[in-house]
């Protein structure tokens, strides 16, 4: 699972950057060939780790995958 935010805080770096992004990682290249990819509305590259629906979305992932406990 790839999380990534959708908005900048340094629209400097967006303007370099092609495409939409989180104002350091291009949404396209964040797929990294992967479908399970998942924005995080009106958080940004940094934010994004202190955002409630982010910790919620590793939860989620966490308590689907097949990764068995110790």
């Amino acid at each position: 699972m790839i999380l990534i935010g959708n908005k900048t805080n340094n629209p400097l770096y967006s303007m370099i950057i092609r495409g939409k992004d989180d104002g350091m990682v291009p949404l396209e290249t964040a797929k990294m060939g992967s479908d399970n990819l998942k924005i995080i509305n009106n958080t940004t590259h940094t934010s994004i780790l202190k955002d409630n629906r982010t910790m919620k979305g590793d939860f989620d992932f966490f308590k689907k995958s097949d990764i068995k406990r110790k």
